[in-house]
């Protein structure tokens, strides 16, 4: 934990003007290992600590610094003075609760050397069962499959005060695995790669990556390019909606639901979805999830139900749109919601862990089902998808045909097109594989998606 003692005493006399005032830390301890072949490719070690301050009176300014020697008081007073730039009409709301909280002081196995013990094992179990599986469907011989596994571990921590009394902290281990299979193949190798995310470096589902990196490979195999464009029953595999969610959370964002810049605006409370849909963000998925105890203003991490059933049922709040909307925060404040060039600041709405429930049947019983249409493999485009206003999306993707519940052959050059509303409210069954990857590059929260079999995109071609 950062001690803030310095700047809780200089709030007690705030620049004259300001009305209140925040501190949030940040601390990020990482140990990150990347082995191939039983080899250490590279071992990376990195500290980091950085303050947020905002203080607020007709405005709020930030300001931002890893210097925790400045002096506490000329720090807040130049966040006040930045509040004359803001181009926002009105101050933030801080979080006004007093209250003192410990989350706990969890550490992350921080050894290089037992990260490399677990990566190099992680490699080579999924190298041979992915080769099996490979070997199986394809039927072409020994697959000669190289898996390369970047285990990252980090001890996040926060620790959050304000001039309402509030000191709230946490410190909590996240580990990030990422693994990049490859297959050589006619000149051309297959390169796929997955990233999970878990609280506990036990717990990561080897099983499923297997199969994914498994099936993503042979669905690169010998692609074809002749397609008829069309409308066509699909299914977005759990690659597909994991990308598309990438931005797609943001339709469940508070501030955009209170500015109408959401497609679900206006319809909280109603049928959206089909019934099968059910999606919750949930704080720490009992231990196994990104550590989301408390927030980026000290409020806690509540889970939060955001489509039960098909019915849209709740909204990602921090503590400004909780009291616009006059409902209850669920401790969704955060910095950098997506990618930004920029270090930022501005305090903002993020998921915690964004989890689909499964359904019960796998991807070969989604096939079946379906009978005939398109398997959208995995989008090509990550942050360009979907207009978060309107709904409406556009993606390059890979996908296979599917003929009579069987897939039949490889496809790429496609684009996927619908509505997003229009897409929720048309999907027919959740698949049951299901595993939480951190949000692309970022890595501050996580997405489990599901395959979902939807009743009608359109599905374009060269």
């Amino acid at each position: 934990m950062i001690d803030l003692k310095r700047y809780q005493e200089a709030m007690k006399k705030l620049p004259e003007g300001a009305v209140e005032a925040e501190v949030n830390a940040e601390t990020h301890d990482i140990v990150m290992v990347t082995v191939c072949k039983q080899e250490l490719i590279d071992v990376q070690c990195a500290s980091q600590t950085a303050l947020f301050v905002r203080v607020s009176g007709e405005k709020t300014g930030y300001v931002y610094t890893q210097n925790l020697e400045e002096d506490a008081g000329k720090v807040l007073a130049q966040a006040y003075a930045n509040s004359a730039l803001s181009d926002k009409e009105n101050p933030e709301t801080m979080n006004r609760l007093a209250d003192v909280q410990n989350y706990g002081d969890e550490q992350a196995v921080c050894d290089a050397a037992v990260l490399k013990e677990k990566a190099g094992k992680i490699a080579s179990e999924l190298e041979n069962e992915i080769a099996r599986q490979i070997e199986n469907r394809c039927r072409e011989g020994k697959a000669n499959v190289t898996v390369t596994a970047r285990l990252k571990a980090e001890t996040y921590g926060q620790h959050t005060v304000n001039s309402h009394g509030l000191d709230v902290n946490s410190a909590k281990p996240v580990y990030i695995l990422s693994l990049t299979g490859e297959l050589p193949w006619k000149g051309a190798p297959v390169c796929v790669v997955l990233e999970l995310a878990s609280g506990d470096v036990e717990s990561f589902d080897l099983e499923y990556a297997a199969r994914n990196l498994a099936e993503r490979i042979v669905w690169q195999m010998d692609p074809v390019k002749k397609f008829e464009s069309g409308d066509y029953p699909v299914i977005l595999s759990d690659e597909a909606v994991y990308t598309l969610f990438a931005t797609g959370w943001q339709e469940f964002s508070a501030c955009k639901y209170a500015d109408g810049a959401s497609a679900l605006a206006g319809s909280l409370g109603e049928k959206i979805a089909g019934e099968v849909l059910s999606i919750v963000d949930d704080p720490d998925l009992g231990g196994k999830g990104f550590p989301m105890s408390c927030d980026a203003e000290g409020s806690k991490g509540e889970a939060v139900t955001l489509l039960d059933h098909g019915i849209f049922t709740g909204m990602l709040h921090n503590t400004s749109s909780a009291e616009r909307l006059s409902c209850a925060n669920t401790g969704n404040a955060g910095r950098r919601p997506l990618l930004f060039g920029n270090i930022a600041t501005d305090i903002l709405v993020t998921p915690k862990n964004f989890c689909f429930q499964p359904g019960t049947s796998s991807l070969r019983e989604l096939e079946e089902h379906m009978g005939n249409g398109i398997l959208i493999t995995e989008y090509m485009d990550v942050f360009h998808t979907l207009d978060v206003s309107s709904g409406e999306f556009s993606a390059p993707c890979f996908g296979v045909r599917i003929e009579d519940g069987k897939e039949t052959e490889n496809l790429t050059a496609l684009t996927v097109s619908g509505n997003f509303r229009q897409m929720l409210s048309d999907v027919l069954e959740v698949g049951r594989d299901h595993a939480l990857r951190p949000m692309i590059d970022l890595e501050n929260y996580g997405i489990a998606p599901c395959a979902l079999r939807v009743a009608s995109l359109n599905v374009s071609g060269e």
